[in-house]
């Protein structure tokens, strides 16, 4: 079930490829997304309509996560040349001085499986939607990464720069946006777009 539900949800992404973000606008007709130049991360909600509002997954008509699957959907920005424009944002959440096994587990299940959907175009009239592809990370790739995550070592990094600004972390495949507040510290955690470039090429990944 789990499966046919995947392979429904890759073949919707796939059936918009080469449309324009104002195709999909007009496709909708939904109120929502005439306003879109009010909403930065309009474009993020409506590839979820697409894939998750059209599946009727939730049937009280709610656009829902997909937990079942555990599949995260993100939206993958490029130039017209084809290369990655910034990071991409996985996981906010909080910490008290360290990262414990329950966020570390939720962490890697967020980056076990992800659906990329590359919008290609450098402002929002001329954005146009890529080939939809699938990371999917074996038992060697989480353990290094559960060691890039490694709990005393990110605390002792956090240790040297105990202040209220906004500082970053880098491993070879996360960026580690963080600020401390009284108590806990605050953690975006992103992908690493080199980490992606080198996903694409080493799997030979046609964008568009």
């Amino acid at each position: 079930m789990l499966i046919k539900l995947e392979k429904k949800l890759f073949n919707i992404a796939s059936s918009i490829y080469g449309y324009s973000i104002l195709d999909l606008i007009n496709i909708s007709n939904y109120k929502y997304f005439k306003k879109y130049k009010l909403d930065k991360g309009f474009i993020g909600k409506l590839i979820e309509f697409f894939l998750i509002g059209y599946l009727n997954i939730n049937k009280k008509g709610n656009i829902c996560d997909l937990d079942i699957l555990n599949l995260e959907i993100k939206i993958l920005s490029f130039n017209f040349n084809l290369c990655i424009n910034n990071d991409i944002s996985l996981i906010k959440f909080n910490i008290f001085k360290f990262i414990d096994f329950f966020t570390l587990k939720k962490i890697l299940l967020k980056f076990y499986k992800i659906m990329w959907i590359p919008i290609i175009g450098d402002s929002l009239d001329n954005k146009i939607i890529g080939k939809a592809f699938i990371s999917k990370l074996n038992i060697l790739n989480l353990f290094k990464i559960f060691n890039e995550l490694n709990k005393s070592k990110i605390k002792n990094t956090f240790n040297k720069y105990f202040n209220n600004k906004i500082n970053n972390i880098y491993t070879n495949t996360f960026r580690f946006q963080y600020k401390y507040n009284k108590d806990f510290i605050n953690i975006n955690l992103f992908i690493r777009k080199s980490f992606i470039k080198n996903f694409i090429k080493k799997n030979n990944i046609i964008i568009l």
